[in-house]
């Protein structure tokens, strides 16, 4: 009984407080169930989809709200019944229909970008999946809970159980993320709004800005090809002065040697390049210590044809066994500063906690090499407080 008092209410306020006029305009009316969604949490969603749909003069009546643009008038709410929660719009104008069912698809989020909920690429290169019952999961294997900070300006907070607590706003296409956390670190995420996550670097997706990736066999004084970011994204600079990544960006080399990466999102990472150009280190502009890893194979700077010579040597079992015994015992030199606590993983990437994030990987990286193989060619720029690279552990 209580959902038909709620629906008539709505629906009779709307007739009610409409502008009056010599006849009555059309309208249309849906009513909808929302077994997954919270009550609160279709609130928010419908109060985002009014203020997407330029919806003004807003009366709030409890459970929902009245609005007008300059072509239709709605009532759009929330009943609160006893085992679903049900979404009414009622709409009235010239042709009242098509603004009903994009504020419908807008609440529900079906295939556009309407609210918070979907599957983000995270600034660290992390997958968030932020679910319509208030909680969220990243590939990390972190999981968290979100609520809206003011649903008509698109602002939320999203509490990690780890216990950071970012709080960001969301673009009117609803494609983008960004905000800050809890310490005023940068956070930004991204999606395709056409359903899904965006396509890999190199998986036939788009390739905005018109440059080429760099192929295999690329000088290793420059930056062009594909790289290991130590957060676990795969980063490819392009040789026309651009990257692509979870977050693209563009770089440029200083006078004094050192490149500089500057991404969408806003942040800047100043790196040097190692003698043996695999590897990429430095801080951003936050004093964040970053780092990355050659996967590309690159001619030149002390390369001697890495990939052969370690063919020959991972013949021999007991390479790999003290390979892994490195990788069990280094201590990545980022531990050094404050607030870092990682490790290397089984490929020689790093995880664990930094001062503003989890760093995690899924799957071994994008090489047609073993892990002996590839961890050998890489042996030089591995390194570690305790035991020093892994190369010199090896030659011992």
């Amino acid at each position: 009984m209580r959902c038909v008092q709620s629906f008539a209410f709505l629906t009779l306020t709307a007739l009610s407080v409409s502008p009056l006029r010599a006849v009555d305009p059309p309208m249309a009316t849906v009513v909808r169930g929302a077994p997954q969604m919270s009550f609160e949490q279709c609130k928010a969603n419908v109060q985002a989809a009014l203020a997407t749909e330029g919806v003004g003069d807003l009366r709030d009546f409890g459970n929902g709200w009245l609005g007008w643009t300059s072509t239709y008038g709605v009532s759009a709410g929330c009943i609160q019944g006893d085992k679903q929660t049900v979404v009414v719009i009622t709409t009235s104008g010239r042709d009242p229909i098509q603004p009903r069912d994009r504020l419908l698809a807008l609440i529900f989020s079906e295939g556009r970008c309407g609210d918070l909920t979907g599957t983000w690429n995270w600034f660290n290169g992390l997958v968030v999946t932020i679910a319509t019952d208030g909680r969220f999961r990243s590939t990390a294997g972190v999981s968290g809970k979100w609520s809206p900070i003011d649903a008509s300006r698109r602002m939320y907070r999203l509490q990690w159980d780890n216990g950071f607590v970012d709080s960001v706003s969301l673009s009117r296409d609803g494609a983008a993320l960004s905000g800050s956390n809890e310490s005023g670190a940068r956070v930004s995420a991204t999606r395709n709004c056409a359903g899904g996550t965006e396509p890999p670097v190199g998986s036939g997706g788009s390739n905005p800005g018109g440059g080429k990736p760099a192929p295999s066999g690329v000088a290793c004084s420059t930056l062009d090809g594909e790289w290991s970011w130590f957060t676990g994204a795969k980063v490819t600079f392009r040789d026309d002065g651009t990257f692509l990544s979870s977050v693209n960006g563009r770089w440029s080399r200083a006078a004094d040697g050192q490149f500089t990466i500057r991404w969408d999102n806003g942040y800047v990472d100043v790196l040097r390049l190692s003698p043996d150009g695999r590897r990429l280190s430095g801080k951003n502009a936050q004093g964040t210590v970053i780092s990355g890893d050659r996967t590309t194979a690159c001619e030149g700077a002390g390369n001697s044809n890495a990939t052969t010579s370690a063919g020959g040597a991972c013949s021999d079992p007991r390479t790999m066994a003290r390979i892994d015994e490195w990788l069990t015992r280094a201590s990545p030199p980022e531990n050094r500063e404050p607030g870092w606590s990682v490790r290397y993983e089984p490929w020689g990437r790093i995880i664990g906690r930094t001062p503003t994030n989890t760093i995690a990987t899924s799957g071994p990286p994008d090489t047609s090499l073993t892990r002996c193989e590839y961890l050998l060619a890489r042996a030089a720029s591995l390194r570690s407080i305790n035991l020093g690279t892994l190369r010199d552990y090896l030659s011992r």
